[in-house]
């Protein structure tokens, strides 16, 4: 009998735990829908899109915000690979931040006007949204829906895969080099999904309170999301001392400051 109550207690234990994985990928299925993710045999027809772009003068007029399923193996020697891979990085995360605004806007509709004016699909949008974000404070939402620097985003991912180039991390879509554990990456089934889990990271983990308290300052002033200065921000995604100063070379690199954008009257 006892061992009966034992497995059974560890049966509501492990079997709540699973069911709170499943309801948060729930949660981020719908908020994170995205008509341009595509499924992976077309994803070479997307590829091609990109690859026919001219990065250098590639902005939010001429990056279509499709997030593609996977990104092409590249050889990083060559230079038209590497802009490839920065490319899909920058896509992807346009798209996201394009969702995460709609996000702010209705965030926004409830400071203005109280959530007793949502109407029932607003008001489960926003329950889910306090879920995703893991906050109901109103002012505290909007320093984390807010968009992550197009910049940053593109140039931590080529630092953190050798721009795709790790075979691991490619086959995996760990990008952007989030760690599930202390010697385990973070995988994902999408390129979408890796780069929504980064966006998150920056908007939701007690380490980069200080780089949304700067953003948050940015978009009152309705400033441009600048990756340089936030970078200022980020030390805790790597220790090593020299991480800061490689992104800020590789943004400067291949001018991805170009690609930050300003957000009007969204304070």
């Amino acid at each position: 009998m006892r061992l009966f109550a034992v497995l059974f207690s560890l049966f509501l234990i492990f079997g709540t735990q699973a069911e709170n994985t499943r309801d948060s990928r729930a949660i981020r299925d719908t908020l994170f829908k995205c008509k341009h993710v595509v499924h992976k045999k077309h994803a070479a027809i997307h590829t091609n899109i990109l690859r026919g772009i001219n990065f250098q003068k590639a902005d939010s007029r001429t990056i279509p915000p499709m997030a593609l399923s996977s990104v092409k193996k590249i050889d990083p020697s060559l230079k038209a690979d590497r802009e490839m891979f920065l490319k899909s990085i920058i896509a992807a995360i346009k798209c996201v931040n394009k969702i995460i605004m709609e996000h702010r806007d209705l965030v926004l509709l409830v400071k203005d006007q109280g959530i007793s004016q949502l109407s029932a699909v607003q008001k489960e949008k926003f329950d889910m949204i306090c879920s995703f974000y893991r906050s109901s404070n109103v002012n505290e939402l909007l320093k984390r829906v807010a968009p992550v620097p197009v910049s940053l985003a593109a140039a931590q991912a080529a630092l953190e895969s050798g721009f795709g180039s790790d075979k691991y991390i490619h086959n995996t879509n760990a990008y952007f080099g989030i760690m599930k554990n202390s010697k385990q990456l973070h995988s994902f089934d999408t390129l979408f999904e890796s780069t929504i889990a980064y966006a998150k990271t920056l908007n939701v983990n007690n380490s980069y309170r200080q780089f949304r308290e700067a953003r948050s300052q940015m978009l009152n002033a309705s400033k441009k999301i600048d990756g340089i200065k936030l970078c200022a921000f980020i030390g805790k995604y790597c220790v090593k001392k020299e991480y800061r100063r490689k992104v800020i070379t590789l943004i400067n690199d291949y001018n991805l400051t170009s690609l930050d954008q300003t957000y009007q009257h969204y304070s």
